[in-house]
């Protein structure tokens, strides 16, 4: 028994579509270009997205599908009365049809292929959701990997101002103060440093988690430049997916009104068979059409609704595309800006920066200079990259931005 429950469970783990980990399968440094793929090969929301789309490709099969045949027997036997009240006993055997003559069969095929349409656009709009989150972590991953950097080598800075001041010390040239406050700012510097790494290890972490890869660390490459603006699609590119999905949308709900008017015309059904007795041996042939009649339930109410949820997708429509546009606007406006503003702040910066950090230490080692004023001067060249870090953050993340709304996320 034992064994046979091993043995299931071991066929269940590995007939699993979700299978465990396999993070030693991923690369160790990845770009944007590569985790893309590594996303659309391995990530269960967008396998999921997917997977609703084919069940509306499922619907088409189902709107193309023509009732059964119905088979009908009615007898009769004689309980009382003469022969020739009941004839001895009837058979009669028909066979139903229901007959699409107007246009319903098409209609529905028609409006299931909008409704695949409306799903195919929404696991887009999903997947432009999902690739936005995951590149605004790429990006932070990017950053926070300089930043990480940019604290190393403070603190290695600090490390050799520690080691000078101490043969200073030695020498009877310095007291101990200065020593110790050199040695708290190395520590300040290194627990910095090591905050930076918790979080690059964070984000990494977020970062495989698009993946379903708990357990990859993977190193973000790429460099930190100014991104290329995207370019907004033109009348023959895809719409935006929120916009995308929103046209979808209302042309489903456009072509539901048309079904509805084809599904209020009474369906015809025509009947065959054969009406047989025992009395007389006789055999006769039967046919007949039958139709409702639609007095108590004219279908008014289902076409009235039908329309209202179009004129609300209609509107909805609308009310997206007005707000796609100001929405791309402003996030175009606001990548121009912070451009405007990264540019400005990192024109010749790191080469003042270097000139500045080396004559602060030129002018301490011979002494024109007072430790107070060195420390200054080395955080301020701290803060200055690490602000022009936080900046050019601001400005990767409004051009996911702007990517997001016009569907160019995905692109390198």
């Amino acid at each position: 028994m034992r064994l046979g429950h091993s043995i299931l469970c071991a066929y269940l783990l590995c007939a699993s579509p979700v299978r465990a980990d396999s993070s030693a399968a991923l690369p160790a440094r990845v770009t944007w270009s590569e985790f893309v793929q590594i996303l659309r090969s391995r990530s269960s929301r967008l396998r999921a997205a997917t997977a609703q789309a084919h069940v509306a490709n499922a619907e088409v099969e189902v709107a193309l599908r023509i009732p059964n045949p119905i088979v009908s027997y009615l007898g009769y036997a004689r309980l009382s009365g003469t022969n020739q009240a009941i004839n001895g006993s009837q058979h009669q055997i028909q066979v139903e049809q229901e007959i699409p003559l107007w246009g319903q069969r098409r209609a529905r095929k028609v409006a299931a292929d909008a409704s695949v349409t409306l799903a195919e656009q929404n696991a887009g709009k999903l997947r432009n959701d999902v690739l936005a989150e995951a590149r605004v972590t790429f990006v932070a991953v990017l950053v926070e990997q300089a930043r990480h950097a940019r604290l190393i080598e403070a603190h290695e800075h600090m490390t050799r101002l520690r080691t000078l001041i101490e043969g200073r010390v030695q020498t009877g040239l310095l007291g101990s103060f200065e020593l110790q406050r050199s040695v708290l700012e190395e520590k300040r510097m290194r627990a910095a440093a090591d905050r930076a790494r918790v979080r690059v290890e964070r984000l990494t972490g977020e970062l495989a988690a698009f993946v379903d890869a708990p357990a990859w660390q993977p190193e973000a490459v790429g460099e930190l430049v100014v991104p290329a603006a995207a370019a907004p699609a033109t009348d023959t590119e895809h719409a935006p997916p929120e916009l995308a999905a929103a046209r979808a949308q209302e042309h489903a709900a456009q072509l539901n009104v048309a079904l509805i008017d084809r599904e209020r015309l009474p369906p015809l059904t025509v009947a065959a068979g054969g009406y047989f007795t025992t009395d007389g041996g006789s055999s006769s042939l039967l046919g007949g059409l039958s139709m409702p009649i639609p007095s108590f339930d004219t279908g008014r109410a289902t076409q009235e609704k039908a329309r209202r949820e179009s004129y609300a997708a209609s509107a909805a429509r609308a009310s997206v595309e007005a707000a796609t546009a100001a929405q791309v606007r402003i996030a175009d406006r606001e990548r121009a800006s912070l451009q405007t503003v990264y540019e400005a702040l990192a024109q010749n910066t790191p080469e003042q920066l270097e000139a500045l950090r080396t004559t602060a230490e030129q002018s301490y080692r011979v002494g024109t200079l007072g430790l107070d004023a060195l420390l200054e001067t080395l955080r301020a060249e701290l803060e200055v990259k690490l602000e022009t870090l936080d900046t050019l953050l601001e400005l990767m993340v409004a051009d996911v931005r702007l990517r997001a709304l016009l569907g160019r996320v995905g692109e390198p």
